[in-house]
């Protein structure tokens, strides 16, 4: 439903005249959030979800929500979010044993995907901002690792990035325009979840939080073999699928998982993680009312 709701308001911006247009020309539009990468971000679970619905239920009216959203995801912009949607796409996908058909298409797809692009490269370019590279990210990452050689072992602390990050920032040899771009919008994020939680609570906290992901998705990954039945394993390489998707992401963007400030955005992860660990009730619910469904219909019958 956050999904849905997100999306008309990134319609309704859309017609409204309400969005941002870049240099290249791109029209990025965040909706009801004024962080298009967020909104992007919610896209993505919301149509990760969306799927989960549609093994549950085998409902198509889940696909139009899919396709809908995708176009939403597109609008905001947001390469990261993207770019986990394609790793949890491939990491789903894996499961499928490669026979002829497979390859073929496989093949076929790769070829199509080169031509293209090189027919379309400028149109690509454009619209995938490949000319900004990673955004003045590099600058961010290269500020975030220098705060963290200064303070190793518990960080500069919660929330005092946007100030301590602002004073390294002038110590960076960059234009001119594009320091005073940074400290305009303010350091509030280095846009990599690993670097920022070293640099707020030091080298302890992040091993803390990188150990919690790990294990997630060792619990994920663990599962798939656990699980014998196909349907059963369908669930899994998704939970598992979406986890790789989100943890390529952190190299990009510092919200999504655990991070101060962001309940609103992080909670999308800690839901998919309490169906996968409630799964089983879940499934024998649904079979149960299932099975109550054909008793009602035979009575009325």
């Amino acid at each position: 439903m956050s999904g849905l709701i997100l999306g008309l308001s990134i319609l309704f911006s859309i017609l409204s005249g309400s969005y941002v247009t870049e240099l290249e020309g791109n029209i990025r539009v965040g909706g009801i959030f004024s962080n298009v990468n967020t909104a992007g971000y919610i896209c993505y679970t919301s149509i990760v979800f969306a799927y989960f619905q549609y093994l549950k239920n085998r409902r198509k009216i889940s696909f139009l929500l899919i396709f809908f959203l995708f176009v939403c995801l597109i609008l905001t912009g947001s390469r990261a979010s993207l770019l986990a949607l394609g790793v949890t796409f491939v990491f789903y996908n894996i499961r499928f044993i490669l026979n002829k058909k497979i390859i073929i298409a496989t093949i076929v797809l790769l070829i199509s995907s080169l031509v293209g692009g090189f027919l379309y490269k400028d149109t690509l370019s454009n619209a995938l901002r490949l000319n900004r590279g990673l955004s003045a990210r590099d600058v961010l990452y290269n500020t975030a690792i220098e705060i963290f050689k200064d303070h190793p072992n518990l960080g500069i602390g919660l929330g005092n990035l946007k100030v301590i990050g602002s004073e390294y920032i002038n110590k960076v040899e960059v234009s001119n325009w594009r320091k005073e771009h940074l400290l305009e919008i303010g350091i509030q994020s280095s846009h990599n979840a690993f670097l920022e939680t070293a640099v707020e609570i030091g080298i302890y906290g992040s091993f803390v939080f990188i150990l919690i992901i790990l294990l997630i998705g060792r619990k994920y990954f663990l599962s798939i073999k656990v699980n014998k039945l196909n349907f059963k394993k369908n669930y899994c390489y998704l939970f598992w699928g979406f986890w790789a998707g989100i943890f390529i992401r952190s190299f990009f963007e510092s919200n999504g998982i655990i991070n101060r400030g962001w309940i609103t955005v992080d909670i999308y992860f800690w839901v998919m993680f309490v169906l996968f660990l409630k799964f089983d009730q879940l499934v024998k619910f649904n079979k149960n009312l299932d099975e109550k469904n054909i008793y009602n219909s035979r009575e009325r019958g």
